[in-house]
C-alpha cells in the first residue's frame, strides 16, 4: 500500500546556498542598515573583511534554562531565562599576520615600512596583554519570497565580541595555511531587551 506523502511545508526556493563574508570592526563603528534598507551596498568605514574562509562561518546560540516546579506537578510548571551564550566561529584561510591579530583578543599588530636597510614587514606580540573588543558581522544571501527572483542580503550584526577561542596555526607542506577562531558575543546594554546579544535581517524582496 501506498505511504501517504505528508506535507512538511517545504520550498525548495527557501533553501539558502552560497558563501558568507565576515566582518571585523572597532567597538562603537557605525552599523550596516538593519531596517531593511536595500540594497546594502558597502559597509560603513572601519568594518574589515576577514578575507577567505573556510567552511563558512558558524552562529551559535545556547540559553540556560531554568525549570521552575511546584510540589503539586510533577512536571515543571514554568521555564525561565537564566542565561544565555552566542558565538561566531570561522576559520580563516588567509594565514597573514593582520588576520591572526583579528583572531586573537590580546595581541598587538604593526606594520613597519621598509628603509635603507631593511625591508617593509608586519609584526604581531602576544602575551599579557589588554583585551580588545570588538564588532563583528556577517553578510550573505537570502531566499526571496518570489522564487523567479535573484538572492537577496541578509545581515548579522554582534555589538560586542572578543575572540575568544584557542587559535592553532599549523605549517603543512601539502596543505594552505589556515586557523580557527571563535568570537564570543557580550550584551550591549544600550540596545533594547530582547536584541543585546545580536540583530540578523533577511531582505525577501526588493523596494517598490
Amino acid at each position: 500500500m501506498p505511504q501517504a506523502q505528508i506535507d512538511v511545508g517545504g520550498d525548495v526556493s527557501k533553501i539558502m546556498v552560497g558563501s558568507v563574508a565576515l566582518y571585523v570592526a572597532p567597538a562603537g563603528t557605525s552599523l550596516p542598515p538593519m531596517d531593511g534598507t536595500y540594497p546594502i551596498g558597502t559597509w560603513p568605514d572601519g568594518w574589515v573583511g576577514v578575507g577567505y574562509t573556510d567552511s563558512g562561518v558558524e552562529l551559535s546560540y545556547s540559553p540556560s534554562i531554568k525549570e521552575i516546579k511546584v510540589d503539586e506537578e510533577t512536571a515543571p510548571v514554568l521555564f525561565v531565562l537564566d542565561g544565555e551564550k552566542a558565538e561566531i566561529s570561522v576559520t580563516i584561510a588567509q594565514a597573514t599576520l593582520d588576520k591572526l591579530n583579528t583572531a586573537i583578543s590580546a595581541s598587538i599588530y604593526a606594520s613597519h615600512a621598509a628603509t635603507m636597510s631593511k625591508g617593509k614587514y608586519t609584526e604581531l606580540k602576544v602575551g599579557s596583554g589588554a583585551l580588545t573588543e570588538v564588532m563583528i558581522g556577517f553578510e550573505g544571501y537570502a531566499p526571496p519570497d518570489d522564487p523567479t527572483g535573484d538572492l537577496l542580503p541578509a545581515v548579522a550584526v554582534g555589538y560586542r565580541a572578543m575572540a575568544s577561542g584557542n587559535v592553532k596555526l599549523a605549517f603543512k607542506r601539502s596543505d594552505k595555511q589556515m586557523f580557527q577562531t571563535t568570537f564570543g558575543l557580550l550584551a550591549d546594554s544600550t540596545q533594547p531587551v530582547g536584541e543585546r546579544l545580536f540583530k540578523m535581517i533577511q531582505i525577501v524582496a526588493p523596494h517598490s
